[in-house]
């Protein structure tokens, strides 16, 4: 029998938390991009699953996260985006 991998110590040791619906909302907004071409960079069959990203329905992947980061041309995010009140 296998052990369980859930519990392996290096198990998610570099994994980037999942950004906040703000730095998705931020990221797309710094690229100049509307949700629908947001989609097609993040290979996403629908606008409307950007959009559940952006009002924080739904997280995004970390691939697929990487993965508009890179098409956008955003290397990094440097801004801190505003918190909801």
């Amino acid at each position: 029998m296998l052990p369980d991998m859930a519990n392996h110590p290096n198990r998610n040791k570099n994994k980037q938390p999942a950004p906040t619906a703000a730095e998705v909302l931020a990221a797309r907004e710094a690229a100049g991009l509307t949700q629908e071409q947001a989609s097609e960079l993040a290979m996403l069959g629908a606008q409307t699953r950007w959009a559940e990203y952006e009002n924080g329905t739904r997280k995004i992947e970390p691939s697929r996260w990487a993965l508009f980061l890179h098409r956008a041309g955003i290397e990094r995010l440097p801004w801190k985006p505003a918190t909801p009140k």
